[in-house]
């Protein structure tokens, strides 16, 4: 068994980039779903983050303990540390035209993974994958044939302990881990091909930010939509705050000119963070609770994610039959 565990809190939202959204260097402000506004305990360290998120929960097919922290450790030296410099010379100010391509595409990368690595994701992603992998394992006697066809012996009764041995039934979160690092180069180039705008807020409006990092439009943040995984539904203009006075704007089409940052349009906008949020916003003043007077108490349902990711674990049934 493989055994790589040297953190326990794994962050979908990047420590370099929560502090931005902390005043002064003091404690920060979170809005949690279940209980209201809250004053963190400590700074990013203890927040934006989950308990072994990015562990396979289980011994995985590749025979990794069940608290490994491969993946959190991928994500920190490879997507987070190489895209945290370059974001934080957008916020400060510095024009998007001026990145480097190496920029750029460290800043594609770690927008492309923002998409997949939230705790909604995984708790979307994972019933899919494993029923994928369950429906690709469970008939034993393929099973017994594939392991024949490589020189390997066995009989179904063994097929079914090795089945149970390595947690068959259990390779949902796994599989998550596995579609995420597998498919961000897609999203990456998709977010590098499209038109980048730094869009500031105006006057006294701060920007917000939730456990996804983003919000979506089909025709303008003027009337933000709920969130969908990738470009479901013509999704395909993004937001991301990279700080409570700057966010970056990723459209397949130049329409920063016309973002307004008025008072209305950053309500809707972090009405929008607030309604996809699966637990948590994060804000740096005072000022934005205003806007989540009356949320309820559950997050807006992301249903075409859903019916994607069922057509999925469908299909993956019957090409296993």
């Amino acid at each position: 068994m493989v055994m790589t565990t040297r953190s326990r809190n794994h962050h979908f939202l990047a420590k370099f980039l929560l502090e931005r959204f902390r005043p002064n260097g003091s404690k920060m402000l979170y809005y949690r779903r279940s209980t209201g506004w809250r004053e963190g305990d400590s700074g990013p360290k203890r927040l934006g983050c989950e308990t072994h998120l990015y562990s396979p929960g289980v011994i995985d097919l590749g025979g990794r303990a069940p608290t490994d922290d491969g993946a959190e450790q991928w994500l920190a030296k490879s997507i987070d540390t190489p895209a945290a410099g370059p974001i934080r010379r957008l916020s400060d100010g510095a024009d998007v035209n001026s990145l480097s391509i190496a920029e750029r595409r460290a800043i594609a990368n770690f927008v492309g993974i923002l998409d997949m690595r939230s705790p909604l994701v995984r708790d979307l992603v994972s019933p899919a994958m494993g029923a994928g992998v369950s429906a690709a394992t469970d008939r034993r006697t393929t099973r017994k044939q594939l392991l024949t066809t490589r020189g390997i012996r066995v009989t179904l009764g063994e097929v079914s302990r090795i089945r149970r041995m390595m947690n068959i039934d259990c390779q949902g979160k796994p599989g998550w881990l596995h579609y995420m690092q597998s498919e961000y180069p897609n999203a990456s180039r998709n977010v590098l091909a499209r038109n980048w705008s730094l869009v500031h807020a105006a006057g006294g409006s701060e920007f917000v930010t939730s456990d996804l990092g983003m919000v979506k439009s089909i025709a303008g943040f003027q009337q933000p939509v709920s969130w969908e995984m990738g470009d479901i539904a013509g999704r395909v203009e993004w937001l991301v705050p990279l700080s409570p006075k700057a966010a970056l704007l990723v459209t397949p089409r130049a329409v920063a000119s016309a973002l307004s940052t008025d008072p209305a349009s950053m309500a809707a906008i972090n009405r929008q963070f607030a309604a996809d949020a699966r637990e948590f916003i994060y804000a740096r003043s005072s000022v934005a609770p205003s806007v989540f007077d009356a949320l309820p108490k559950q997050p807006s349902d992301p249903r075409e994610t859903r019916a994607m990711l069922v057509r999925m674990a469908v299909e993956a049934r019957r090409s296993a039959v």
